[in-house]
């Protein structure tokens, strides 16, 4: 079910920029970019995680962890493949480092809503993974979501571009922010292969200026606080 991507823009000799992350890969004709998650088709870009689910369950809304969000709710979780991020200490680097969606099953938009009420969660989480890298999915799915009612929340590195943020923002209610080493440059750099940690505090800027509740992890002093 792969389809043609959000959020990039052509450039010469059918290369296209992706502008769904602060990578902001510059992809030739045939490539994926870093998160393997988007591939330029004959200068275009398809998103070949959409609709691909790596894992499903309920989970307590405390696990993303939101303790100031609807607190005592239950959310369906949601995940396809991919991460744009490398952590060597990733917990759930089985399926965030994979580099294809050979190991997924197929789950429209439609059906995770469905599931989610039939299994009587308040809302849907985008989690496990990285939501950025099957943005595609989560958008449709959280614009579906709100019209039956339904909260969304992202679990996230942060490292969405700003343009990212608002286009999910109508839909997205809720953000978990997970900084790792307190937002260390230099261990961003060398234990998880980020060249710069300036996007988060991008990112962070324009989810507050757009309403959407922020918790933040800080997995460096196990701390978590309310923006």
């Amino acid at each position: 079910m792969s389809r043609e991507a959000m959020l990039y823009e052509c450039q010469p000799e059918g290369k296209v920029r992706c502008n769904l992350c602060g990578r902001r890969c510059l992809i030739p004709v045939g490539s994926l970019g870093v998160c393997a998650a988007r591939k330029n088709v004959k200068g275009k870009l398809f998103t070949i995680s959409y609709a691909r689910a790596c894992s499903i369950d309920v989970d307590p809304i405390e696990k993303k962890p939101l303790f100031h969000f609807n607190p005592g709710s239950q959310v369906l979780s949601v995940s396809s493949p991919f991460c744009n991020f490398f952590c060597r200490f990733c917990c759930n680097w089985i399926i965030s480092q994979q580099r294809s969606t050979t190991q997924t099953h197929e789950m429209p938009p439609a059906s995770v809503v469905n599931t989610a009420k039939r299994l009587h969660c308040a809302g849907i989480s985008y989690t496990y993974t990285e939501p950025t890298t099957f943005f595609e999915w989560a958008y449709e799915s959280a614009k579906l979501a709100h019209e039956c009612s339904m909260f969304n929340t992202f679990v996230t590195n942060g490292y969405l571009t700003p343009e990212a943020v608002e286009m999910i923002s109508p839909y997205l209610d809720a953000a978990t922010v997970d900084f790792k080493g307190a937002g260390d440059p230099i261990f961003y750099k060398e234990v998880m292969r980020v060249p710069s940690v300036e996007p988060i505090y991008q990112c962070l800027e324009v989810v507050k200026r757009n309403n959407i509740h922020i918790e933040v992890t800080n997995f460096n002093r196990s701390s978590r606080r309310r923006l």
